[in-house]
């Protein structure tokens, strides 16, 4: 049973919109940041930047993987069982 109710609509709407306006800018000028930082301040040689970047990356990786899910799971060939009013 495919779920087109107005009210699923309109979260798939909001959802794509906060991913593409707020959370991915974000996630981009953060990064663009830290490795400014980063660079500027001559801290590639310490051990824990190696440590905060790996789980930096381990992150964007996960957002990332929940991006991907969160599109296929909006196909149009999806199946959604919600229940609407």
């Amino acid at each position: 049973m495919s779920c087109n109710c107005k009210q699923s609509e309109t979260f798939k709407v909001m959802e794509r919109r906060l991913l593409k306006a707020i959370i991915n800018p974000a996630m981009i000028v953060t990064w663009l940041a830290g490795l400014y930082l980063a660079w500027f301040g001559h801290w590639f040689t310490f051990g824990w930047l190696h440590v905060k970047l790996a789980l930096v990356l381990a992150m964007s990786a996960v957002h990332g993987l929940l991006t991907a899910w969160r599109r296929r799971a909006q196909a149009p060939a999806s199946f959604v069982i919600c229940s609407c009013p």
